[in-house]
């Protein structure tokens, strides 16, 4: 079998004649279509194949795989084509591979073009190294014994991508070193420095021990070895130790080689005897872990540049280092730069944005913007310091940086030619192409699972951002909700007193109040309650009399039969309100955190002011909801909706 495959950006095809082996048009594949991007596969069924059809086809998906992970396109479209070979099976065999193929890709979008068919064909070709590629399935050839494909990781998948649209492209593979002096970052950075380094990891190392053999030492040996009196011989291991002649891993061996003891001697030696060992502190160097590519780029051309022909075009792909403040969803300690450098007499930033363009491309992006920033990093020419910003489902998204290096930073290294650096985050384009919204689970699957939540677990887990600490506020909260109710339907613009008397030492008076002409104290949206459903938060009016009122929309009606959360929306607002008296109060110190009880403000007895207006809400922290981090990046990789808003447009006041 022999297999041709084409990334498009588009396919459309229009079946004209059939054959008398023509396969029979279904309403699934239509006569004539207009497909996105897909990977298109022209499939060749050779006579050979026949003997042993099954492991043809389950050898050509697996290489169809393959490259599918790979590019990632939208959809499959399997094209029987009888044009690659010269000695092809009969219909009867290629409609039966076809149909087996279309079967073994079941997991992916596929569409398969019925059989026996001319057909008109119109392919947009991406264009990039990657567009166009042959397999071949040969069961003659030797081969090794079959066995099940394991898992790639996705960062380690989309490094090999990067790899392959980079080697397409003629760039040259480098290894850079991951340790760099901090002089190199002064030469890079200048004044930038110090802020740079303070997110740079330090090395350390442990100075050798001295270790002395006064008698008191010999002594406790003597208790270990009682026939000890190779001292001289022990003396000179110790000296050469120190020189670094004995390395340390070596150190239990020689002792035992060199006075002939045993080897738990040796270790209780070390243990009880030469404390020193166990006593070591790390010293620092000003070598450091590699926090940029760039760090060491400079090194690299400055050393090549009288070696190689110009244009000299390179790229490494490996790990760099940030001491971040704290690892969560979006930082961690090490992450992956996939950074390519070109230089070139002349080479211009128009240059490097038409590469970027193409390795775009090749990665399965669509056109990307160039957003220069308004802050040009040191190492950076002027104005030349750019964003590649890209459409993601409606959203723009940074992806990668381009830049000119700037002369001055040449000069420290005598790079004589202008350097173009493109730098991208593998892990930033890992967690857009696989959906997944916690960096720890996508590097590290192994230490942070990915969350299984049912609706139970998500109801219990969401909650209020504030809520009063005191029982005297809480009870305040069940008058102000049951004020409310009682004036829900009078009609404003309308003011109400929902509590006259002492709060917290403080006499005051509580009044709930609507500005709006003609309309009800509460709105419809005022009475909101929360549920979960598949996976999705919304809010919803309650049922009146048991029914689903009229005006909830069709497609939340649904909703209704998830899990309720036991929040509603007078609810919220009314724990909200309270809660940001106490700390107005003065509370917040005693009660907790402040992000619980609202802002402290220091205020006098003579006045206390509040007043919250509530008018269209638009997410779930406006009505007080709280939504731990985890249950929400495990709501949006399920790319469920969180749907929690409508029109309140009331007011509470003291």
């Amino acid at each position: 079998m022999k297999l041709l495959l084409l990334h498009c950006d588009r396919v459309e095809y229009e079946l004209t004649t059939g054959t008398k082996e023509a396969e029979e048009i279904t309403p699934e594949v239509p006569h004539k279509n207009s497909l996105g991007e897909c990977l298109l596969v022209y499939v060749t069924v050779e006579e050979r194949d026949a003997s042993n059809l099954d492991e043809v086809v389950r050898r050509a998906a697996g290489e169809i795989v393959k490259i599918y992970d790979m590019l990632d396109p939208k959809r499959v479209v399997l094209n029987p084509y009888a044009h690659l070979v010269e000695r092809i099976a009969p219909p009867r065999v290629a409609m039966k591979a076809m149909q087996g193929l279309e079967i073994a890709l079941s997991a992916y979008d596929v569409l398969r073009c019925p059989s026996g068919w001319y057909k008109r064909l119109l392919t947009d070709n991406k264009g990039h190294p990657l567009s166009v590629l042959g397999r071949s399935i040969d069961l003659e050839a030797p081969s090794t014994p079959q066995v099940e494909m394991g898992k790639a990781h996705p960062v380690c998948a989309l490094n090999e991508n990067f790899r392959q649209v980079f080697l397409g492209l003629g760039l040259n593979e480098i290894i850079n070193p991951m340790i760099v002096d901090e002089r190199d970052v002064y030469l890079q950075y200048g004044p930038e420095s110090p802020l740079i380094l303070d997110r740079i990891f330090y090395l350390a190392g442990l100075d050798r021990a001295d270790v002395g053999l006064p008698e008191s030492r010999l002594r406790q040996i003597r208790e270990i070895i009682p026939d000890f009196d190779k001292v001289e011989q022990l003396q000179a291991f110790l000296r050469d130790f120190k020189e670094g002649k004995v390395e340390a891993d070596d150190f239990i061996e020689e002792l035992v080689v060199r006075l002939a003891i045993k080897e738990n001697e040796a270790i209780e030696m070390v243990d009880k005897v030469f404390l020193e060992l166990k006593d070591l502190r790390p010293r620092p160097s000003t070598k450091t872990l590699r926090s940029h590519m760039t760090a060491l780029w400079y090194k690299t051309l400055a050393g090549l540049q009288d070696q190689a022909e110009l244009p000299l075009k390179l790229f490494s792909i490996g790990p760099r280092f940030r001491r971040e403040q704290r690892q969560d969803s979006h930082h961690l300690y090490e992450s992956t730069s996939a950074s390519v450098v070109i230089m070139d007499k002349g080479y211009t930033m128009e240059e490097g944005r038409e590469f970027t363009r193409t390795v775009m491309r090749g990665l399965g992006f669509g056109e990307p913007r160039f957003k220069v920033k308004e802050t040009t990093s040191n190492y950076y020419a002027p104005g030349t310091d750019t964003e590649i910003m890209v459409d993601i489902e409606g959203r723009e998204v940074e992806i990668a940086n381009i830049g000119l290096y700037s002369q001055k930073s040449l000069d420290n290294y005598d790079i004589k030619y202008p350097v173009f650096n493109l730098g991208f985050g593998v892990e930033r384009l890992a967690m857009i192409k696989t959906g997944c919204l916690d960096l720890r689970n996508l590097v590290y699957p192994q230490f942070y699972p990915e969350a299984r939540l049912n609706d139970e677990e998500i109801a219990q887990a969401i909650g209020m951002e504030k809520q009063p600490e005191t029982e005297e506020g809480r009870q305040l909260v069940k008058t102000l909700v049951k004020s409310a109710l009682a004036h829900k339907d009078d009609i404003g613009p309308v003011e109400v007193t929902a509590f006259e008397g002492e709060f917290l030492g403080y006499p005051i008076s509580i009044r709930i109040y609507n500005w709006d002409e003609g309309k009800r104290m509460l709105s419809f949206a005022a009475l909101n309650e929360v549920y979960v459903h598949n996976g999705g938060l919304f809010s919803l009016p309650p049922k009146e009399a048991g029914q689903i009122s009229a005006k909830v929309p069709k497609v939340f009606q649904d909703a209704y039969q998830g899990v309720a959360t036991g929040l509603c929306f007078i609810d919220l607002l009314a724990n909200r309100f309270v809660a940001e008296l106490e700390g107005r109060a003065g509370l917040a110190d005693q009660a907790g955190p402040a992000d619980r009880v609202g802002p402290a403000t220091a205020v006098s007895k003579e006045k206390l002011e509040l007043d919250l207006k509530f008018k269209l809400i638009k997410r779930p922290g406006e009505i007080n909801i709280y939504i731990p981090d985890n249950v929400y990046n495990y709501i949006m990789s399920k790319n469920q909706k969180i749907l929690i808003g409508g029109p309140v447009f009331a007011g509470i006041k003291v």
